[in-house]
């Protein structure tokens, strides 16, 4: 949970400068944008490479080397002035997020079936923490003009929060996946395909419908949440980048208040299927307030909007991996999660290579529209999942 902690808070803390940065390098708010969509792109490459990396030689060295090479990421991308420089720095952050995956492996390494959802939401927890002190962090550091915003500092903090991440890796955590579960060395060649396990679990209805859920999901979020900062400046919803530490601030603790205290009880009550949909409901509201608050000029109401954006997501996507968590065994747990990963996070690749077109030519609330109405068919497609037989998980 420390080392998930540290990961996400060193991701996080750039977040709020880095696409004003990008400009103040010379891009546009399309080109500025579409830098994002570099991030996942390379994200949905590695996440099963390194999930099935951590199968064959457990998830202790993936991990260690993934934090390691995003420090140095981080570095790089503080101290560049070239927009190809960017690019890169932005997609080595992006390989070595892939983490993501060998973490949810982890997680479901030691829990049993029944525990999955609660542990899924401790680390969920976790990273949401992260969340709630890095992009707050972040925009407190980068300073009060966004004229005068320093990614410099930003950038070497983030590198110094994975780095120590890396040491407690090295140090302190243990190995989850025991010597006698892991895929064989002399088993079928890794292949650098981040769909490699998408057709084996796309034959399954329900995964299919999961699978397409989360891409859905992650559309509306890359639409919304990427324009954030650009859209509360033109909406004088703050003043300079450390005014948006508290609109941070409201979706991060919303966010780890329901992973820590929520999910069990809800789990329990509505069941994994029922709080993704309840995730999808809330974050539909979010956006519908930020577009109020916009309207209005008025920072509480988007406050309040981001923090049920904060719980919306919170829900939707510990319902969600745990459901997919259960579909697969021991031994290829990591390569199911990396497929998941990889699949869902087309949508933040697609997302960004648009909304900062939309934004710039058909208007600012768009964006948030767009985002509504993909959370509607996301929630209309999670209705009509349905859980499989008992007994019919998949050891794909």
């Amino acid at each position: 949970m420390l080392v998930a902690f540290l990961d996400s808070m060193g991701f996080g803390i750039v977040i709020p400068v880095f696409l004003l940065y990008t400009m103040e390098l010379g891009a546009g708010p399309e080109l500025a944008t579409a830098f994002f969509a570099l991030y996942p792109i390379a994200h949905v490459i590695a996440s099963p490479y390194l999930g099935m990396l951590s199968d064959r030689y457990g998830r202790k060295p993936v991990l260690a080397l993934a934090l390691l090479g995003a420090s140095a990421a981080y570095l790089l991308l503080g101290f560049t002035e070239s927009l190809l420089l960017l690019a890169i720095a932005r997609l080595l952050q992006g390989f070595m997020a892939g983490n993501l995956a060998v973490v949810q492996a982890y997680a479901a390494d030691i829990s049993s079936s029944e525990q999955r959802a609660k542990l899924m939401g401790k680390i969920g927890a976790a990273t949401g923490l992260g969340f709630v002190l890095g992009p707050s962090l972040g925009a407190w550091l980068a300073g009060s003009q966004f004229e005068q915003q320093n990614m410099h500092i930003v950038a070497v903090v983030a590198a110094a929060l994975c780095f120590s991440a890396f040491l407690l890796v090295i140090l302190v955590l243990p190995e989850s996946l025991p010597q006698d579960k892991r895929q064989s060395k002399n088993s079928a060649n890794l292949k650098l395909n981040p769909f490699r396990e998408v057709p084996k679990v796309m034959g399954q209805g329900l995964l299919m419908q999961l699978f397409v859920c989360a891409l859905l999901f992650n559309l509306a979020c890359a639409f919304s949440d990427i324009i954030l900062p650009l859209f509360a400046k033109d909406a004088q919803l703050v003043d300079g980048p450390n005014q948006l530490s508290w609109l941070y601030l409201a979706s991060g603790v919303a966010l780890t208040v329901t992973q820590y205290s929520l999910i069990a009880p809800l789990t329990q009550k509505l069941g994994e299927r029922g709080i993704y949909l309840l995730g999808t409901l809330l974050y539909s509201a979010s956006c519908a307030g930020m577009l109020i608050a916009s309207m209005l000029t008025n920072t509480w109401i988007a406050i309040v909007a981001l923090a049920l954006g904060g719980m919306g997501i919170a829900l939707f996507f510990t319902g969600l991996q745990s459901l997919v968590s259960k579909q697969a065994s021991s031994n290829k747990m990591g390569s199911v999660m990396g497929a998941f990963s990889s699949f869902s996070l087309m949508g933040r690749v697609a997302a960004p290579l648009m909304v900062g077109v939309i934004y710039a030519e058909l208007g600012m609330y768009l964006p948030y529209a767009i985002a509504i109405v993909l959370l509607f068919g996301a929630g209309l497609l999670g209705l009509s999942a349905r859980a499989p037989a008992p007994g019919a998980q998949t050891s794909s």
